[in-house]
């Protein structure tokens, strides 16, 4: 109020105005916010109230005739900002392409309403194609399923259902409303998928068309009833639908659907039957709209009446289906573990961050879901221990280089996932004694840091992968499992590989020359079916060179073992290696300590050289067609021999008296079954052993030690 005039006098003078005020207060009606005071008889009356400014109510000081709104100067409401409803194509126009007309009242289109148009048809169920962008949120949801929240959402939302141009034109009957979809969702933030139908049977059984009501015969097929949900939200029906036109039959129809990422869906179908016959189609579900791309799931809808799929967290979709298709499958072991890193939690941060790191979360999670722990407590925390004691990772800046499955971690058959793989700074990669029974993946080339791989004793199947090109690794040890095919020429530009451990598989074909470049240390081929000849050209850093049990090995001991100055132990028993024994051997003086040269087909004497191996700890050359005698250069060996065994050969003449020197270390002594004669030399009663056996020689006399077998 302007001047000396108060409310109470406004009131008095106004009684219009103070009827409106009685009725606010005495019909109950709150009164919310009252605008700031205006100057009575001024210009600013005239204008609209939209600039006024408003605030909180207060109630007027007590002994007033009774209790009227004024505005509370201390709590301004700023937000509340009232507009004009007169409409001016400059000044106030319509809004969302509305007409202002003479009388200033504005002719809505376009779904728009109330004053000036400006309430936008926004979460009505029904999908605006006006409102359909990023601006009006996807017209409030209405256009995708989902986000849609009304009961009428999706009725009639396909225009042209699987491209089926003739569906609502067939009959005349047909229900629009009867297929529900979402054809016009743009919203990005969903997963699109596209469903196709294609491989239809043809119903062509004459005589059942007059009772089915197709009186002129024609051949035709049919679609099944289509339901996809998904977290419990139906994304597409479409119900069974006959194809008149047999050409149809022959071709393909798709449908692009839009889902939550992160969602688990179900594709349920039921099959067309007419009569006693029911007709067929595939059906399968593809992420994006590429069908030339492998499907997510595909299958017959006579085999199966509903296909399960998952659509990971968008970040995790992105980065995984560049390396399989399977993670949508939730029957798979990689739909399992990207549905569990899609609500975990922090894959997401970390994929936002970065492929790397969840990539390496994948690959572990994988694994998790191909064998069966013992511990329940599986979840992989990366960089911070598996929570279960078998399961061992070091890492390097957050990333994974070591893993080591404890022996026996779990208890059921499991297989390696080529995910494994994804761990690119991997170095160690340890899963002996765990009943693995896949192949060796193809993809272990991947791991170009890899220094060891330590897959032996489990039940892996298969040959070993030529892609072994990792040029760090130093060990490789895949014995024990059931390889099968030939050692890889590979293997020969693996640079840096000191030690091949092969053992106790049916691996065939020949020892590899290739393998004679490289800086090994040790080869252990041991228990297969190898054949052709000893290479002799082999790393002259070798230490350890077993053969045993290779009966389809042949030739002869090759001199050039001799040159290999750093041998320890040579393992060549039960082939069908002929030839002498070469003295070269005794050129190995400082460091060979086992010689194990047993079951083969050697013939010659034993090299007298061999009494210059000082080192020499098991001499055994049991089962071969030796002759000569028994070298007395052997009592030269009394620091370390603690082995003997000839048995079974055809050695002749005496036992040499200086095996009795031997008495400080020989504990077995086995030269039974030869051709030996002349007394059994008192020297050997010195000798406490712990095995002795002469048996079956032609000796004239003498005392045998204690305990000694003749």
């Amino acid at each position: 109020t302007g001047g000396n005039v108060s409310m109470q006098e406004y009131m008095d003078t106004e009684p219009e105005f103070r009827s409106i005020l009685l009725n606010i207060v005495f019909n109950g009606t709150n009164v919310s916010l009252v605008t700031g005071s205006v100057t009575l008889n001024t210009a600013e009356l005239s204008y609209s109230p939209s600039g006024l400014r408003w605030f909180r109510m207060r109630e007027a000081a007590r002994g007033a005739p009774f209790n009227y709104p004024t505005a509370d100067q201390s709590r301004p409401v700023d937000e509340i900002l009232l507009s004009c409803a007169s409409c001016d194509d400059n000044e106030n126009p319509c809004s969302f392409g509305g007409k202002c007309l003479d009388d200033s009242t504005c002719a809505c289109v376009n779904g728009g309403s109330g004053a000036l148009c400006k309430v936008p048809p926004t979460g009505d169920g029904r999908c605006n194609p006006y409102f359909n962008n990023e601006v009006y949120g996807w017209d409030g949801g209405d256009c995708c399923g989902g986000t849609c929240r009304k009961p009428e959402c999706g009725l009639g939302g396909l225009s042209v259902p699987f491209g089926i141009e003739s569906y609502y034109e067939q009959d005349a009957s047909t229900d629009v409303l009867s297929v529900l979809g979402y054809g016009s969702c743009k919203d990005p933030s969903m997963a699109p998928l596209t469903l196709e139908l294609k491989d239809f049977d043809v119903f062509n059984k004459t005589e059942w068309y007059s009772i089915l009501g197709n009186e002129d015969g024609d051949p035709f097929c049919s679609t099944a009833a289509i339901n996809v949900r998904c977290n419990g939200v139906t994304y597409l029906y479409f119900p069974q639908y006959i194809l008149n036109n047999e050409s149809d039959c022959g071709r393909s129809f798709t449908e692009t659907i839009h889902v939550p990422f992160g969602s688990q869906c179900e594709l349920s179908t039921n099959i067309p039957c007419f009569g006693p016959y029911c007709l067929n189609h595939t059906i399968s579900v593809y992420y994006g709209d590429d069908t030339s791309s492998p499907p997510i799931r595909s299958g017959n809808i006579g085999d199966e009446s509903r296909l399960s799929f998952g659509v990971p967290s968008e970040c995790l979709t992105d980065v995984l289906r560049n390396y399989s298709s399977s993670i949508f499958d939730l029957s798979t072991h990689q739909g399992q573990a990207a549905s569990s890193l899609s609500n975990d939690g922090i894959s997401e941060f970390l994929c936002s961050e970065g492929p790397n790191l969840v990539l390496e979360r994948y690959a572990l999670t994988v694994l998790n879901a191909s064998v069966h722990f013992k511990s329940s407590n599986w979840e992989p925390y990366q960089c911070h221990g598996w929570g279960i004691p078998a399961v061992n990772t070091a890492c390097t800046n957050f990333s994974v280089t070591s893993l080591v499955l404890e022996p026996d971690a779990g208890f059921q058959l499991g297989t390696i996932p080529t995910e494994l793989f994804l761990l690119s700074n991997l170095q160690e990669l340890v899963l002996r004694s765990n009943n693995f029974t896949s192949t060796i993946p193809t993809e272990i080339g991947l791991l170009t840091s890899l220094e060891s791989l330590e897959l032996w004793e489990n039940g892996l199947s298969g040959t070993i992968p030529s892609e072994i090109g990792m040029s760090r690794l130093s060990a490789l040890a895949l014995a024990s499992n059931k390889l099968t095919g030939t050692i890889p020429t590979e293997l020969g530009l693996l640079s840096s590989l000191s030690g091949i451990f092969l053992d106790e598989n049916a691996l065939t074909g020949p020892i590899p020359s290739e393998l004679g470049a490289l800086p090994l240390a040790t080869l252990s081929l041991s228990l297969n079916d190898l054949s052709g000849t000893i290479p002799s050209h082999l790393a002259t850093s070798l230490q350890t060179l077993m053969l045993y049990a290779n009966p389809n090995l042949s030739g002869t001991l090759p001199t050039e073992l001799g040159n290999l100055q750093y041998l320890w132990n040579l393992a060549i028993v039960g082939t069908n290696v002929t030839g002498h024994i070469p003295s070269e051997f005794g050129l190995l003086s400082s460091s060979l300590a086992i010689v194990e040269l047993w079951a083969n087909q050697l013939t010659g004497p034993i090299p007298t050289e061999f009494g210059s191996l000082t080192e020499l700890r098991i001499l055994a050359l049991s089962l071969n067609n030796l002759t000569g005698t028994i070298p007395t250069e052997l009592g030269l060996l009394s620091n370390n021999l603690n082995m003997i065994y000839l048995h079974d050969n055809n050695v002749t003449g005496e036992i040499p008296t200086e095996l009795g020197l031997l008495s400080a270390n020989l504990q077995v002594l086995d030269i039974s079954n030869n051709q030996l004669d002349n007394e059994i030399p008192s020297e050997l009663l010195s000798l406490e052993l712990e095995f002795c056996s002469l048996a079956n020689n032609s000796f004239s006399g003498g005392t045998a030690p204690e305990n000694c077998i003749t």
